[in-house]
């Protein structure tokens, strides 16, 4: 067969749905100059070729199905979607714009809307799915419950421009369920030879003339002798069935019932080709034939000898007549195209049929090399040529210019109307001739070629992978990070618990801080994650050797399942002094390093070591990442004092030193002999106030909050419970070692900080006098005493934290009395001034003793811890 050479050239672009145009329900029909299209619209549009713009468009109630063309009548025949068939002249347009005085742009004019109204309607009927016309009558199909329904009506109106259909007969079909059911039914005429066949449609495709051999023992002796046209009609569950028309005489019938089988029917199944029928016609095997019908086409007066159904899966019927044995009769045969088919055509010579990815036509060869002696033998079918035309939902008759090219209009899945001129290229190509030598070089050349590109491409099946595998990873990413920073839902995605635990399994009996993190995302949290935990403390102004630190710990996260849960635990020292500095701040967070997704395997473009500017980019891609925030909070005192589980917690835990052994009582002495040396108080000051502190007189320090205040933030602990017991529970409620505390109601407890040190707290009630003009107002007074001014200061600091944690969401602003409040103020600016005028002192007069200068700060520091704050 010879190759096709085209070229395509759009002409106009009509509105679409955004997923494009789907098959089935779109036509494009060319009557000379003018092409009628169809989109699936309300809206028919008139394109004229020569004027290249859109003349008319007409406007119905309803989406256009199917449009036919009545040529000798100029008429119009269109189905609406559940309303029914209009008729509309071709000519009425042409009378509008003559009419009109249209806004013009150059020689461009803007196209006449004509609005089609129930005059122009027909036939109503909101069943019909599709439609012929034939020699004045009408073919309807419509779909039932469970049946096809063919209608055969008559123009009873002897004026052709306003014509009148009455029905003549009626046939019916059980419908299946195999095939696309969204598309339409096609339907097809043939006639047999020798019949008058009038010209009178545009889309020749739609009528053939066929042989009388084939056309008698296909469809019967009486369609034969009658030289009725039968229409053939092609259902979407896959049956094809004929309809010869002027042998419709009897009343409506059902074909396939039993009470049925004594008459003749007039309507048969042909063939049930298992898919959807997209479209049928006639091919002309035998060129060299000289019969003439009254087929017009790009051919003129050509008889077909061959039925032709293709399915929108890609089977191709063929119905031809054979000879077995001294007998004939028609014989069926499949064949299989490349599918799915959107939409084709026939031409009696060639078919045309469109897939998504390409426009294809096969011409029908006879192989000449034997004479056409036995009939029987199908002619051999040339393989589908490819015209480099994608995604066409709609093709016209193809007509041939004057330069002998075949003109092809198509609709795209876009939405634009084209042009493809075909051309046939006839040379036969010249193929010279070459030497062993040169063909053995040839083929080395060629398998190097086929080694280099097989290289190729499995590098870059390589990098699509990888590609692919990244783009993964970056989605779960995104979609781990939307859930984390998003809170629309009130249910946290992903939460982390960081509590202070001791273990007391360990010799040295250190503190650790335990995260457990539970993904409550919908998501795995997969290899590249990692929990990352930053522990910072400041320095301490009255611990000597404290100093700001800061250090950070990485956990990396294997396979996190949803619902899972991970726990993580770290010692809570300090790396270089080793004493504890409290409160710590915690931060978790989760880390996705942007090196996971490249993965490891990619090398990058430039090298590591060059010094190239790009060079900071690697840097840069190592460490860079998404860090995702997921709690922080401060661990102080009360999170770490210890209780004896299997004694009374009033009774408080042995003093911890450093050392594990017992303290020699010798150098406890020698100690505190030197303690009257400044050097060695300076350099002993720590082992000094262990062993002072168990003959110190405790500090204290004291805090009273109104108990207004309490119930109303402790609501819960307060309910059934002493306000004093709820307050202690409350404030060692992240306390793990305080079992004994939450199970009984206890009011005052001793337990040990992390330094070894006593730490007391008490809570009792209280009456503040003198401040509300009321009288007495309830209060908690909550007692911290140590011997430890760290310990003591500590635990204050920690009180003081949830206090404020708790009143300051609370408005409560009771009568005070400001005599009060300014006899509180100015005994605080007293206590100031002590303070100033010691601290100059201090830096005036060498003689006065460091001693001397720490015991007035300490009775400083106990007349304003002790009586305390006053929260009402």
């Amino acid at each position: 067969m010879a190759s096709h050479l085209q070229k395509v050239k759009y002409l106009a672009e009509f509105q679409c749905p955004v997923s494009g145009l789907s098959a089935g329900k779109h036509q494009v029909l060319c009557h000379q100059s003018d092409i009628y299209l169809s989109n699936g619209s309300k809206f028919l549009y008139m394109y004229n070729k020569e004027e290249k713009q859109v003349k008319a468009i007409y406007e119905f109630p309803g989406r256009v199905w199917h449009v036919e063309l009545v040529v000798p009548q100029k008429q119009l025949y269109v189905l609406c979607s559940h309303n029914g068939i209009y008729c509309v002249s071709m000519k009425q347009p042409d009378r509008l714009v003559k009419q009109t005085d249209p806004v013009t742009e150059g020689d461009r004019c803007s196209p006449c809307l004509v609005p089609i109204d129930s005059d122009s309607w027909i036939l109503q009927d909101s069943s019909i799915c599709t439609f012929a016309v034939v020699n004045g009558i009408l073919v309807t199909v419509s779909k039932g419950q469970s049946r096809w329904r063919i209608k055969v009506l008559q123009n009873v109106n002897s004026s052709q421009e306003n014509p009148k259909f009455s029905q003549i007969n009626q046939l019916e079909f059980i419908s299946g369920t195999t095939g696309n059911l969204s598309l339409l039914p096609t339907l097809c005429c043939i006639f047999p030879q020798g019949a008058d066949v009038s010209s009178e449609h545009a889309d020749g495709h739609r009528t053939f003339t066929v042989k009388a051999a084939l056309f008698s023992p296909l469809f019967g002796l009486d369609a034969a002798m009658l030289n009725s046209p039968v229409v053939l009609c092609g259902f979407p569950d896959g049956q094809v069935c004929c309809v010869p028309l002027k042998a419709l005489s009897f009343p409506t019938m059902h074909f396939s019932c039993p009470d049925m089988k004594d008459q003749t029917p007039r309507g048969m199944i042909l063939y049930h080709l298992e898919q959807s029928v997209v479209f049928i016609g006639a091919l002309r095997f035998h060129q060299g034939d000289s019969e003439t019908g009254g087929h017009h086409g790009m051919i003129d007066d050509i008889v077909c000898d061959c039925i032709v159904v293709v399915g929108h899966q890609g089977k191709m019927l063929t119905i031809k007549l054979e000879v077995k044995e001294e007998t004939q009769g028609p014989a069926y045969k499949e064949h299989h195209l490349p599918g799915p088919i959107a939409c084709g055509l026939c031409t009696a010579s060639s078919v045309y049929y469109s897939t998504p990815s390409d426009l294809f036509t096969f011409s029908i060869a006879v192989n000449q090399r034997k004479p056409d002696s036995s009939p029987g033998v199908l002619p051999f079918v040339s393989p589908p040529v490819s015209l480099n035309l994608c995604s066409a939902v709609a093709l016209s008759t193809p007509t041939e210019t004057s330069e002998g090219e075949t003109e092809l209009v198509a609709l795209s899945f876009k939405g634009r109307l084209m042009v493809c001129n075909l051309s046939k290229d006839t040379s036969e190509p010249q193929h010279p001739r070459m030497t062993s030598a040169q063909a053995g070089q040839k083929i080395k050349d060629l398998l190097a070629g086929i080694g280099s590109v097989s290289e190729r491409v499995s590098l870059l099946k390589n990098a699509v992978t990888q590609k692919n595998r990244s783009l993964s990873q970056l989605n779960q990413v995104i979609n781990v990070s939307c859930a984390l920073l998003s809170h629309q839902d009130l249910r946290q995605p992903s939460s982390c618990v960081i509590t202070a635990q001791w273990n007391r399994l360990l010799t040295q009996d250190p503190l650790f801080i335990s995260c457990v993190l539970e993904n409550k995302t919908g998501y795995s949290l997969q290899q590249g994650w990692t929990l990352c935990v930053h522990v910072s403390s400041s320095s301490c102004p009255y611990i000597a050797d404290s100093v700001t630190s800061a250090v950070e710990y990485s956990f990396p996260i294997i396979n996190l399942l949803p619902q899972d849960k991970m726990e993580v635990s770290f010692p809570l020292t300090h790396e270089r002094s080793g004493r504890l500095v409290l409160p710590v701040t915690i931060s978790c967070s989760l880390f996705y390093s942007l090196k996971e997704i490249l993965g490891k395997d990619v090398a990058c473009p430039w090298s590591a070591n060059s010094q190239t500017p790009q060079s900071s980019s690697v840097a840069l891609l190592e460490k860079g990442g998404i860090s995702l925030p997921l709690k922080e909070c401060d661990i102080d005192t009360l999170h770490c004092l210890r209780f004896r589980r299997d004694q009374d917690p009033k009774v408080p835990l042995p003093s911890a030193h450093r050392s594990h052994l017992p303290p020699d009582p010798v150098q406890i002495f020698l100690q505190a002999l030197l303690t009257q040396n400044k050097e060695a108080e300076a350099s002993n000051e720590k082992d000094f106030q262990g062993v002072g502190a168990l003959y110190m007189r405790p500090l204290v320090a004291s805090v009273r909050v109104s108990t207004e205040l309490l119930e109303r933030g402790l609501q819960e602990l307060c309910a059934g419970s002493n306000v004093c017991c709820a307050v202690l529970q409350w404030l060692l409620a992240d306390n793990t070692e305080a079992d004994t505390v939450k199970a009984q109601n206890l009011c005052e407890v001793q337990g040990t900080d992390p330094d070894g040190k006593d730490v007391h707290l008490r809570v009792t009630e209280v009456s503040v006098d003198d401040v509300c003009p009321t009288g007495p107002v309830p209060a908690v007074e909550i007692q911290i005493g140590s011997p430890s001014l760290a310990g003591m200061s500590g635990a204050h600091q920690a009180v003081i934290r949830r206090l404020q944690r708790l009143v300051s969401p609370i408005s409560h602003s009771p009568d005070l009395r400001l005599k009060h409040l300014q006899q509180l103020i100015t005994d605080r600016e007293m206590l100031l001034k002590e303070v100033q005028s010691l601290r100059d002192s201090m830096c005036l007069r060498k003689e006065l003793g460091s001693g001397a200068a720490a015991e007035k700060l300490l009775g400083l520091y106990e007349r304003l811890r002790n009586p305390g704050l006053l929260i009402l």
